[in-house]
């Protein structure tokens, strides 16, 4: 539906808590641009309601869990403003409330709301805890990831859920902060104990951040972004195991830079693409719109490719040879190499017989 924002495209949207028995009662966007404009719509009605205009940008948008507290946050580059949601003579609007207090001026990374009033901000490489009752910050973590050789990891985004918050970070690391009571406890004296470091695990052997998470609704699995454009699922309890090191199963994502070169098969729905930048060749299904291989050959960067037309081979060239793979269901494997340098174009004859280079 169209929002009829006379600014521009949408930075952030957020859903407000489902009341139980149904869905969300709130949906809210803000939009780009100098002056960030919130549109606040009544997702049950399709209908917008109130909007409201903050100084900044606005790139982070959150409300609390329980669907009664009619509050709602906005965070951006140089800012964090709690708004309440006011309903009076049958209009609604939008209240922010003063800035909080003792919140250093520097760049918030994510925030998001904790059980209670209490939300978890990130702020460059320090995490704070903030009371939205006292509009003030009760704790800061200089440690996020624990270990002392852990210090060079960087918070990058949060995500609350029943018992805690879990952070995604530089290098490929997870955290993980549990409540010690269950996030009922809101006393001012408890607060440094409040929440504990509970694991914090590297779940990308490559080392690439993790930029974006989120958590299902039975909190059992994991959804993670990282930096290179990829994405991967993993489940909340590996991150706890002592015997294994934490497994992410990779969803394949997209290339992380220009594609340079990109072929299709013809008796199979497939198309292959090598990116010089990130280093891999991908195997699309253009049919399920899914990648289904994703091949990294690190720093020997693909140059050109070409699949066979009855899509079971592929050819990949390199600085100094040409590579023929088998192309099975979840990988490729090497079937010959052929000493060439320099080629950047690769096709098949339509027989697939020859292959020009």
């Amino acid at each position: 539906k169209p929002l009829g924002t006379a600014g521009g495209r949408l930075l952030s949207l957020a859903f407000s808590a489902p009341v139980e028995g149904a869905g969300p009662r709130y949906l809210m966007a803000s939009t780009s641009g100098a002056e960030a404009t919130l549109v606040l719509m009544n997702w049950d009605a399709e209908k917008i309601i109130c909007k409201c205009k903050l100084p900044g940008g606005v790139d982070r948008l959150s409300f609390p869990s329980q669907p009664e507290n009619l509050q709602v946050t906005a965070s951006g580059p140089n800012m964090l403003r709690l708004m309440q949601i006011r309903h009076a003579k049958g209009e609604v609007s939008l209240r922010v409330l003063p800035a909080f207090s003792n919140l250093p001026e520097k760049k918030i990374l994510d925030h998001s709301w904790l059980e209670g009033s209490r939300l978890v901000v990130i702020q460059e490489s320090h995490i704070h805890i903030i009371s939205a009752e006292e509009l003030q910050v009760v704790r800061t973590i200089e440690a996020p990831f624990g270990e002392a050789d852990l210090d060079e990891v960087t918070p990058l985004c949060v995500r609350a859920f029943t018992g805690g918050f879990i952070l995604g970070g530089a290098l490929g690391y997870v955290a993980v902060w549990e409540s010690d009571d269950g996030g009922e406890g809101e006393s001012m004296k408890s607060v440094e104990e409040e929440y504990r470091l509970s694991t914090a695990a590297k779940v990308r052997p490559e080392g690439d951040a993790v930029c974006a998470l989120d958590i299902t609704v039975g909190e059992e699995q994991l959804l993670l972004g990282f930096g290179n454009s990829d994405i991967g699922i993993i489940a909340m309890a590996s991150l706890y195991s002592t015997e294994e090191p934490a497994s992410c199963h990779a969803m394949m994502g997209n290339h992380a830079a220009a594609i340079t070169a990109m072929d299709m098969a013809v008796h199979r729905p497939l198309i292959v693409t090598a990116c010089k930048g990130d280093g891999t060749v991908r195997v699309w299904n253009f049919t399920a719109r899914t990648c289904e291989i994703r091949a990294n050959f690190g720093e020997d960067s693909p140059c050109a490719v070409a699949i066979h037309p009855f899509g079971y081979y592929a050819a990949v060239g390199f600085g100094d040879r040409i590579r023929l793979y088998h192309v099975l269901v979840k990988d490729l494997k090497l079937h010959s190499e052929i000493p060439l340098r320099a080629v950047h174009q690769l096709k098949f004859s339509f027989g697939g017989h020859l292959l020009a280079a």
